[in-house]
């Protein structure tokens, strides 16, 4: 009867530490793509993130799953966010629903891995002020 015990266990778990380092790396990947942003896009309020603190439940302005795998909400509104944003930064988080930088001063093109993330995954792209200056460039680049 043990032995059974032990080979449901092991049915059971087995698929488990299979999906684990995949969560892992997706929720590590995506705070590797916020930390390159917070680097290179300048802010006038300190943002707080912290590498060694949980991303889901310490940032600020950061919103995960419910399951806690995957950043899937950017709120960043009037941070004093300025310049550009760069290629392969927040265009990485493929999980991401939404993105809120309005009322900073962002300029530039909008790259295309967020205009990606645009057409498939997010549900609410909220940027009343500074990236609607983004988008009319990018349409522009397009004619």
């Amino acid at each position: 009867m043990k032995l059974q015990d032990l080979h449901a266990t092991i049915v059971f778990l087995l698929p488990l530490i299979a999906v684990l380092p995949r969560v892992v790396a997706n929720l590590n990947s995506d705070k590797q793509s916020l930390l390159q942003f917070a680097a290179s896009v300048p802010h006038l309020r300190k943002l707080n993130w912290d590498s060694a603190l949980p991303i889901c439940n310490t940032w600020i302005g950061i919103t995960c799953n419910k399951d806690g795998t995957r950043v899937d909400a950017i709120h960043l509104s009037s941070v004093g966010l300025f310049g550009h944003i760069p290629a392969n930064s927040i265009g990485k988080l493929d999980a991401l629903k939404v993105l809120s930088l309005r009322a900073n001063n962002l300029n530039g093109n909008l790259p295309y891995d967020i205009l990606s993330i645009l057409l498939s995954t997010l549900s609410t792209f909220n940027i009343i002020t500074s990236l609607l200056i983004f988008l009319f460039l990018f349409l522009q680049e397009l004619v």
